[in-house]
Parts: structure tokens; sequence; C-alpha cells
């Protein structure tokens, strides 16, 4: 038999020991009833099939398509056709003949004109839009039996657990902070049969914080913010800032040169991201140049320099990379 009152909600544990390992998911339910019946040692099967949903199979209608034709609205026309300021002594007639009163009558003739003036147009824009669902039929059998009160309350039980093959990354952006910033990306998520759900995400032991998985919008790769690392350090410092005028041009040149240091102090090699930027100008006067960009990547559209390597466990890497900046040598430049 059927009965309401009782529901289930997922939750995931997210748990990476090092950059070594795959991510462990930890499936848990949380279950709660309101039935006014004791469940006493039951065997529970979860499923995310809603029994309430039709099983009809849908008939497609025919989709009509046509110009737009905006109808006109007359504001000078009140209910029925007749002229607004008309309305009350439309009114008074309906009064005569055992109606309403006059002037309760003729506003509600006024507020009805301007309601049928605007649905027209809110029925055809609502022609653009769509609604779309998806559905994940998912179901567990809980092997050992369960004791739930009928009171409401959650009751939190495991209902698997697997493991996520798992990429690792530090990302350092050392203009804005000297520590590294430590990304999993998950793979091959699919086969666990995930519902919309809060996860709880845990590194070496220490919670880092949540984020909220949606299979039905995300990608084949899934990117989890594990927090800083320590173990990874960069430096940024200026090595060269000259400015040089060139009378016979009447224009400045102003050259920098920047020297990035990263080192890995942790047991064992990591994939780095490093990413620093070059200044970028919406004036045409001021010109900008990537004289020396050592072995970065660069986007000449956002000015970003972005190297990918891998460091070797103590190991440490020197980058420098230079521009030019060349300007009107009577102007001072606003660096934002």
């Amino acid at each position: 038999y059927m009965v309401a009152g009782a529901s289930w909600s997922p939750s995931y544990d997210l748990r990476a020991t090092n950059t070594n390992s795959p991510v462990t998911l930890t499936y848990k339910a949380n279950i709660r009833q309101n039935t006014g019946e004791e469940w006493d040692n039951v065997k529970l099967t979860l499923s995310s099939v809603n029994p309430n949903r039709s099983t009809t199979k849908p008939e497609l209608p025919h989709w009509y398509i046509n110009y737009y034709t905006p109808l006109k609205q007359n504001l000078g026309y009140g209910y029925g056709g007749r002229p607004a300021g008309k309305n009350k002594d439309f009114a008074n007639e309906m009064q005569k003949k055992g109606g309403v009163g006059s002037d309760d009558y003729a506003d509600k003739l006024e507020i009805r004109s301007e309601e049928e003036a605007l649905m027209p147009d809110a029925n055809q824009v609502s022609n653009y839009f769509q609604m779309n669902e998806s559905l994940t039929n998912v179901e567990f059998k809980v092997n050992m039996p369960y004791s739930i009160e009928s009171n409401g309350q959650d009751h939190l039980i495991a209902v698997q657990q697997g493991e996520i093959p798992a990429g690792y990354t530090h990302y350092l952006v050392p203009k804005l902070d000297r520590e590294s910033f430590l990304v999993a990306k998950l793979t091959d998520w699919e086969k666990l049969n995930l519902l919309p759900a809060v996860a709880n995400i845990f590194y070496d032991g220490t919670y880092v914080g949540q984020t909220r998985i949606n299979p039905a919008v995300m990608s084949d790769t899934i990117s989890l913010a594990l927090g800083r690392d320590r173990g990874i350090m960069v430096k940024r410092k200026k090595t060269k800032d000259e400015e040089k005028v060139k009378n016979l041009a009447q224009e400045k040149v102003k050259t920098v040169t920047w020297e990035l240091e990263v080192r890995n102090n942790k047991a064992g090699s990591v994939n780095l991201v490093l990413q620093d930027h070059i200044p970028i100008t919406q004036n045409d006067e001021i010109k900008i140049s990537l004289d020396e960009k050592g072995g970065a990547d660069h986007a000449k559209s956002t000015g970003k320099l972005e190297w990918r390597m891998k460091l070797n466990s103590r190991g440490s890497k020197k980058l420098n990379y230079t521009y030019t900046v060349k300007f009107d040598k009577d102007k001072t430049l606003a660096f934002q």
C-alpha cells in the first residue's frame, strides 16, 4: 500500500587523501517519515521514482507558425466597447434594473478593461518559452533492517561508497596571492547515478566546504576546489622598470620585466598552472607589445599569460616576461 508522509533526500561526502589518490564518494540518504506508524526493523528501498507521475504516453500536438501581429488597444473604451467615460451611465442603467451600485460597478468595469487589454500580449509571449525537466530513476535496496520513528526527523544512513578517478592541479596567481589553490577534476562520475544534492568536501581529513552536484547541468568533468596548499609557494618581483623618451617620435617608451619563482616544498611532484598578465588598452594611441613571454601561452584579447608545468619534489623554477608600452610623452599612464 502507499501512504503519504514518507520521503528521503540524498547528500554526499567527497574525500581526497592526497594528490595521488582517487576521490572517495559516500552516497548518503536522509530518511524521514511521519505516517503515524512506527517502522521497526524494516527493509528499505530508496527510489527516485515518483508514483504520482503520469505514465500515459504524451501526444505531440501540431506546431503552428505565423507572423506576429500585435493587437491594438482601445485605451479610450471600457468594458464591452463602450466609451470609458460612459461607464457610470451604463452602471446607472444596470442599477435601475436591479444591478450593483454605480460607482462600484464602473470601477470594476475599468479594471476589467485594462486586464483584457494586456492579456493577449502576455499569452503570445509565453509561446516563446519552453519548460524542460530531466528525470533520473535510481533505486537503492538497503540490505540491513532499520528502525525509524514516526516523528518527521531525519535519519542519516550511508547508501554506498565508490571511488572516482581524479586529476589534481595547483593554480597560482602570484599577483594576487603567494599560495597555491588545489583543484581536483573528477571523471567517470556518471556510473554512480548521482542525484542533485549538496556535497561536503574533505581534503586530507580536513573539511574544506560544500559544493552543489547537479548531473543535469554538469559536463563530463567535475571540478572541486580543495582550498589552499601552502606546500607550493611563488614569488613575484619586478627586475626592470625604465622609461625612455623619443623626442623625434614625441613618445615615451616604458619597458617592464617581471620574474616569477615557484617552489615545490612537497614530497611528490605536482602539476601547476601559473597565471599572470600584461596590461591591455582601449586607446589606439597607446601601443603595448609582449617582448618576452618566457614560454607562456598569451591571450592577446585579455593580456593573460599562462604557464602549465610539472614541478618535481623540492624543485623550483624561475620564469621571466617583458612588455613594452609606447605612449604620448606629455601624458601620464593610469593603470587600472
